[in-house]
């Protein structure tokens, strides 16, 4: 019969190196892999580049860079007054095979927690949002043709959507700054829609204002556009996950 103790003490160290095995970062690695940060004096293109297996960006700041590896939007990206997200960075990686972005930005989660000492963690939060849903006798545009090529484009006074979904719209009010709160699509609307958020009714309300001016006359821009598509935008709150940055390096490690 086994000396009981020393069987403890086998089964116990086996558990520990499974429980290690399983804990263990799988994540895939670029092959090569370089982080610097960029000039002091930003002379050269935002240059912006990720292919299937390669990476190579310029000039961005490590608040995008967050947001491209994580997946995450702007709004969900928080941390605390003493973690600076502004510094700009140089990154160009490649695979050791061509692999699908999304595998990418994986690899670029490695390489920022790897180099930066980037640690983060995610947790929910109630926080007030816009719904954007369908008005009274709306909605007031049409689905795309479908021999019509995708697209959008700022004229200026407008934001012109072609053959896009309206997550594409949601996307776009929501970064804006004017609102203030991420806009979620509740239209139930789940083609491919021509339509124009214009905003041009807001440039004699914000020439020559204050931000705040500026601000409410871009409010009410979208909001009176919105109602010529049928759309409105109602408050309301919603549990959103946030990614929390909790510490991170100014001085990339050794490349």
């Amino acid at each position: 019969m086994p000396h009981r103790p020393l069987a403890q003490a086998v089964f116990a160290a086996g558990m520990s190196i499974a429980l290690v095995a399983q804990t263990q970062d799988v994540r895939p690695r670029f092959e090569v892999g370089s982080v610097k940060l960029s000039g002091a004096e930003i002379t050269g293109p935002f240059l912006r580049q990720l292919n299937p297996g390669t990476i190579n960006y310029r000039n961005r700041n490590l608040f995008e860079y967050v947001q491209l590896a994580y997946g995450v939007q702007g709004y969900q990206v928080t941390h605390s007054s003493s973690i600076s997200l502004a510094d700009r960075y140089d990154i160009a990686a490649k695979a050791a095979d061509p692999v699908p972005v999304e595998q990418v930005k994986t690899m670029l989660q490695v390489l920022l927690e790897e180099r930066l000492n980037l640690k983060v963690h995610r947790e929910d939060r109630e926080i007030p949002v816009y719904a954007l849903v369908v008005a009274k006798n709306g909605p007031r545009f049409h689905p795309a043709p479908e021999d019509e090529a995708p697209g959008a484009q700022n004229t200026g006074d407008s934001f012109v959507f072609r053959k896009s979904p309206i997550s594409a719209l949601t996307g776009l009010l929501t970064n804006m700054p004017s609102l203030g709160k991420p806009v979620f699509d509740r239209t139930g609307l789940h083609g491919l829609y021509d339509l124009t958020l214009r905003l041009d009714s807001a440039a004699g309300k914000t020439a020559g204002n204050g931000k705040a001016e500026m601000l409410r006359g871009m409010d009410e821009a979208v909001f009176s556009s919105l109602a010529d598509l049928g759309l409105k935008l109602e408050p309301q709150k919603a549990t959103v996950n946030f990614l929390v940055v909790d510490h991170v390096d100014k001085i990339p490690a050794d490349n």
